[in-house]
Formats: structure tokens, sequence, C-alpha cells
């Protein structure tokens, strides 16, 4: 029914328009089919809203991912809201936002066909244009060897099978061996010279003269000026403020050490030596001399060794070689080594050795036990595992993880899942539910 409006007249009160009976027929009227529409007849919004052929057409979209958050999914359950940051479509169900299958093209025109065939089945022979997995190394163009052989490559991308060959290498051979004792991490001895040291500092001669721009002391007061007035002419009549002066020094108090500063340098004609009877130190050792003694034989507790005296006698008393020390001499080729109490001694090399290469060798124990590698390996190209790998602490791949086998997901039951301390982002194998599960928003969904 089309809308009726209310004939108002052509002025107030004229008597032409729609009297007040049939004004209101046409409100209730008008408001009676908007209440069937939207409504029960009486009540608006209680039953579905038929708009017929019509199109309801409105714009339901947030901005960020984030604003979903604002929207409560319980409230308004089946609600279907666009995303603008994704492009993508979520819809409220059980309390929680839901991403909804989407098509990356300008259209959707790619859906031609129902949602179960769109979707991926998750077996890798229903997907298109697969690539061939190689299932032996002669799908990559490796020609197969012989049994025992072992697998080589130059360097430069072929391979190829090799008879190993175990051998073992001389010393000599070996590459890259260190040609000092710090290469083999052996600190080398001191020759014990000052003068081998290095950075060494230039020593002080102790005279004024040798210092570097040493000012010009005056000898004399002549010698300077007095721009600034700051020397006292030595008339008591130019002073200011001067007080009056007492007639004797009985009439004086020196509350203010006015008469004598009591400062060193104040004094005149003061010392410039001494000779030392006793010194008594902070250790309540008493100092009777200072001794130039260059051999150190006067050691008394009472004598002051000076710098001289201990100088001269390092120089002279240094050893000059690992004997002097007491560590017996070794053969050739022995290497320096301690016991980590103190004790230095020469022995033969053994396993320690710089950088080393093999060529078609393969590293083993006597026993084929296994080998512990204590510090952490870089390795510089592929690592090719013929048995399990078993890691003990976290797994990080920066790359692709690429596996030519079923990937098989940690197996739980309902159980043994929630006793587990989970992160976003992990996945099981629920063996309870017989389904994919993996822990998102915080809490375990099942993957369909």
């Amino acid at each position: 029914m089309a809308k009726q409006l209310i004939n108002r007249g052509s002025n107030a009160n004229d008597g032409t328009g729609d009297s007040l009976r049939d004004g209101a027929d046409k409100l209730n009227t008008n408001f009676s089919e908007i209440y069937t529409v939207l409504g029960d007849g009486t009540n608006l919004l209680t039953t579905d809203i038929d708009f017929g052929v019509n199109k309801l057409l409105y714009s339901n979209m947030v901005s960020q991912l984030n604003d979903l958050t604002l929207i409560d999914p319980s409230k308004y359950h089946g609600l279907v809201m666009h995303v603008h940051e994704t492009g993508a479509l979520y819809y409220a169900h059980a309390g929680a936002w839901r991403k909804l299958l989407t098509d990356a093209s300008s259209s959707i025109a790619n859906y031609n066909d129902s949602l179960d065939t769109v979707a991926y089945s998750g077996n890798y022979n229903d997907l298109n244009s697969r690539p061939l997995i190689p299932s032996v190394l002669t799908d990559i163009n490796i020609t197969d060897g012989s049994a025992g052989q072992v697998l080589s490559t130059d360097g430069t991308g072929n391979f190829t099978f090799r008879d190993v060959v175990a051998t073992s290498i001389p010393f000599a051979d070996v590459t890259n061996k260190p040609t000092t004792l710090a290469g083999y991490g052996i600190t080398d001895s001191f020759t014990g010279r000052y003068e081998d040291l290095v950075n060494l500092p230039s020593l002080f001669s102790g005279s004024y003269n040798d210092l570097t721009n040493a000012p010009v002391i005056p000898v004399d007061l002549n010698d300077l000026t007095d721009d600034q007035g700051l020397l006292f002419d030595g008339s008591y009549n130019s002073l200011d403020g001067r007080p009056l002066i007492p007639a004797d020094l009985n009439d004086l108090t020196d509350t203010d050490s006015l008469l004598f500063s009591r400062s060193y340098d104040d004094l005149t004609n003061k010392p410039t030596s001494f000779i030392l009877s006793t010194l008594q130190m902070s250790l309540g050792t008493e100092v009777d001399e200072f001794s130039n003694d260059s051999g150190l034989t006067d050691n008394s507790e009472t004598a002051l060794v000076t710098e001289r005296a201990v100088k001269t006698y390092v120089d002279n008393n240094l050893p000059s070689n690992l004997t002097d020390i007491g560590i017996t001499d070794g053969s050739v080729g022995q290497v320096l080594t301690t016991n980590g109490a103190g004790l230095f001694t020469f022995q033969a090399a053994g396993d320690t050795i710089g950088n080393f290469t093999l060529s078609n060798s393969t590293i083993d124990t006597d026993d084929s036990s296994p080998i512990s590698i204590v510090p952490a390996v870089y390795m510089r190209s592929d690592v090719f595992v013929e048995n399990d790998l078993e890691v003990s602490n976290n797994l990080i791949v920066n790359g692709d993880l690429s596996v030519s086998s079923p990937f098989k997901l940690a197996n739980f039951t309902t159980t043994e899942r929630d006793a587990l301390t989970a992160e976003n982002g992990d996945t099981i194998y629920n063996t309870t539910t017989n389904k994919f599960q993996g822990y998102a928003n915080g809490t375990w969904v099942d993957l369909h």
C-alpha cells in the first residue's frame, strides 16, 4: 500500500483539509503497514522481516580487525561483518568471531562450485598442478653407485657416489697449522726484558727542566708585573679600614691566628731535605733508612727500598727462559700443558689441532660410541641424517620446513591435552575426538 498523506488544507482552519478523523485514519493505516512489515502487526521486530523481492542495502563494515572486539559475538550471534583491514568476512558464532572462506581475486566469480568442493580436502592428491615428489635419488639426476659407497659433492652442485677410504693423516699433511704457540692457545713467554714490553711509558727523569710547557719561575718580585694592583706596596697607610695600632703585643689577642697562618707554605727558610731517623708506618713498622741496594740484600724490616733499587733488581733477575722458572724443556714438537694446579710440563700435541680438512673420509670412534661436541656447531652446508634426529630443546627453522613423508603431530588425549601449558599457535592430534586441534585465542578449537 502506498503511503497516505494527510491533507492539511490551503490555510489553517479553512475547512478545505482532511477532518481530524480522516487524518487519524491515515496515520493508523500507515503505522499498521509499518508494524506488519517490521513486526507482528502490533509489536515491532518480534518476527522475521520479509521484504519480498526488494533488497536491503547497507554497509556493515569495520576498519580494523581489533574493532571486532568492541562487538559482542554472543549478543549478535550470526552477525556477518566485513573487516576492511583484512578484506575478509567474519561471522559471530559460539561467542567468538570466525573468519569465512574468502577469495583473493577482485570478484567472487571464481566460486562456481559449492563450498565443500572449493575447500581443500587435506589430501595432497586432490591438489591441482601438484609437483612430482622424487622418491629416489635417480629422480633428481644422481646416478646410483655401488654398495657401501657414499654420496659426495665437489662443492659446485655435482653429486657422485665414491668409495669410503679410511686413512690416517700425518701431522705434516694437515693444512692451516698454526705457526706460533698462540695459535695452539698458549701465550708466548715474556723475555724478561723491560725493553721488550709493548706500549712502554716514557719515564719521567724527575727534573723540572725536563717538563714540557714548564712555566718560568720568577726569582724576585721585580720579575713580576702588577697590572691589577694585587701586590701590597708595603705602606700601612695604603690599607683600607686599618685598625688602631696597639702600643704593645700584650694589648692584642690572636683568636683568628692572624699572627701566623699555621700554613707550611707561609714559612720562610723551609728545609729542602731531611734526615730520616725513624718513620712510623700505618701498619706499625718502623723505617729507619731508604735503601738503594740494587741486589736487595738488605731486606730488613726497617729498610724501605727505593724504586730505582727495585727496578734494577727486576732488570737483572727476571727469567729469560722457561727453565729459569723451573719448567723442564721437552722434545721438538711437544706443547706446554698444565694440570690446572700450577704444574706445567711438555708433552705430545695429542688430538688438539687447528683447522683440518677431510677428503672422502668418515669420522668414527674405535667402539662406535657417540661423539660429544661441547660448544655450538655451525654447519655451513647441508646436513643429512640417515636415522632419527632427536632435539631436547626447541627446534628453530628460519627457512622452509620440507618433508618427503607424512608429517606427524603430537598425539594427546583430551585429558593429556588439558594438562599442557599451551600457547596460541600450538597444534595437536586429539586421540579422544580423533580430530586435529589448534590453540587459538586462549582455547582449543577443532581444525576443520
